[in-house]
């Protein structure tokens, strides 16, 4: 999936060819095996100096906004080898020919988001806007658990624009314990308060979040033998899904995140490249319970790759 119709693998090219003037050099090295597999590449540049000038030139180049720093230059470190077969014979085209997939990038086959940015992979790291994932199911399950905590703890209560592990745990915490009070009323009880349009919503809303549980196969607020679960197993479960249905977006299956270090448009080559396989595979609820392994903020994800993925 292009991020915009109008740009096009040509675009790339034709951008490659006017940052060097009209004269693109050979790559050196030969890159190969850069996405199999999680890895630090800090020796990348080693013996290959005349590539890494050409890296840092073309690393701020792209078509406009909405495109980040290095897209262009890992286009032409996996396309360049031969210049003549560039544009005929590519390891590297823009977006992914996968439906419904946003990867920046898809290289040897594999679908690799580029970002570019100096905290390291234990530390948080914006990866974009998680709303719409799932069609838009888990922003509504949140919306439910938020509004819940809200009744309850006012002063507490979190919200989907910004929310952590801990938010989610305490809010569903306190959605299961209105589910078990709703529960065990008495059948007179009930028929009284499902008079009140208030007490009604509140009831078909929590029942609707634990199907939606049971739809997607995560825990739900109780066992089959009616035992109440805690909310950090909800919690894990409800994330770890999140996570992974981000990804399935965006690098998309199978995918990769490579962090190319920089700040200001300008490449630091210290640090080589970073590179993160985001696979679900990879994921347990073990990691996304673990503090500050995510946090959202403005609607956007951010994750921490050694909590998550080690």
């Amino acid at each position: 999936m292009v991020k915009k119709t109008e740009v096009s693998n040509n675009t790339f090219h034709d951008l490659i060819e006017k940052g060097l003037n009209g004269v693109v050099p050979p790559v050196q090295g030969d890159y190969k095996n850069i996405f199999t597999k999680s890895q630090n590449l800090t020796t990348i540049w080693s013996g290959n100096s005349e590539d890494l000038k050409i890296f840092k030139e073309l690393f701020s180049v792209k078509p406009r906004s909405g495109y980040g720093n290095g897209e262009v230059s890992l286009f032409w470190l996996f396309n360049y080898k031969d210049p003549t077969k560039a544009r005929t014979n590519p390891r590297a085209t823009i977006g992914s020919k996968q439906p419904g997939v946003e990867a920046d990038l898809t290289i040897d086959g594999k679908n690799v988001e580029v970002k570019s940015y100096t905290g390291s992979k234990n530390s948080l790291i914006k990866l974009g806007m998680w709303t719409g994932v799932d069609n838009g199911d888990v922003q509504k399950m949140l919306e439910t658990l938020f509004a819940v905590d809200k009744l309850i703890n006012k002063s507490e209560a979190a919200s989907v624009r910004a929310f952590d592990f801990n938010d989610i745990k305490r809010a569903a915490d306190n959605l299961c314990i209105v589910r078990q009070s709703f529960a065990e009323l008495d059948p007179k009880d009930r028929e009284k308060m499902g008079k009140f349009s208030f007490f009604k919503e509140i009831s078909s809303s929590i029942k609707d979040f634990d199907e939606d549980l049971k739809k997607k196969n995560l825990r739900e607020c109780f066992t089959q033998k009616g035992r109440r679960v805690g909310g950090v197993v909800i919690a894990a479960s409800l994330m770890k899904y999140l996570i992974t249905e981000f990804f399935k977006r965006k690098p998309g299956p199978n995918g990769y995140v490579v962090n190319l270090p920089g700040t200001g448009g300008s490449y630091s080559d210290g640090r080589g490249f970073e590179i993160t396989e985001v696979d679900g595979k990879n994921l347990t609820v073990t990691n996304v319970a673990k503090d500050k392994a995510f946090n959202t903020s403005d609607l956007n994800l951010f994750l921490n790759f050694d909590k998550l993925f080690k």
